[in-house]
């Protein structure tokens, strides 16, 4: 099935977070991690995938941080599934689904979800996003 890993909600709230609080200066690791109570190691690697994806841009120095890549800022919800997924699991920890006429009923029924999903999240725009995270807190 269609599921969101924590690295894919992670980059949504990190990139949330930046949106909103790096309009005027950039946003660093720390304050971020601080905020999202996230692992400092764990969300490092999180924005290094979305800089190296130019999701977002690097600023180096003591008044450096992440900012948002002006060109990427409308990146879709998609573009952030497709940085980070994982490989698709169906079934148990065999791959087996109980006998091979109800796990390929299945199977078709997770392509018509996915799909479905699929196409939801190339619809949503991350800036769009931020505001509902806003409201959030």
């Amino acid at each position: 099935m269609f599921k969101l890993s924590s690295k894919i909600k992670y980059a949504i709230i990190g990139f949330c977070d930046i949106y909103t609080s790096g309009k005027i200066k950039p946003v660093s690791l720390s304050d971020l991690v601080r905020r999202q109570k996230v692992p400092r190691p764990y969300m490092e690697r999180i924005m290094s995938q979305l800089v190296k994806n130019r999701v977002l841009n690097s600023i180096k120095g003591a008044k450096g941080g992440f900012k948002i890549n002006q060109r990427n800022k409308d990146i879709t919800l998609f573009r952030i599934y497709e940085i980070f997924k994982g490989p698709e699991v169906s079934g148990d920890k065999t791959g087996k689904i109980g006998n091979e006429k109800s796990g390929i009923v299945l199977k078709n029924l997770e392509l018509g979800i996915d799909k479905k999903m699929i196409e939801l999240f190339k619809s949503i725009k991350l800036k769009d996003l931020h505001k509902v995270y806003n409201n959030k807190k």
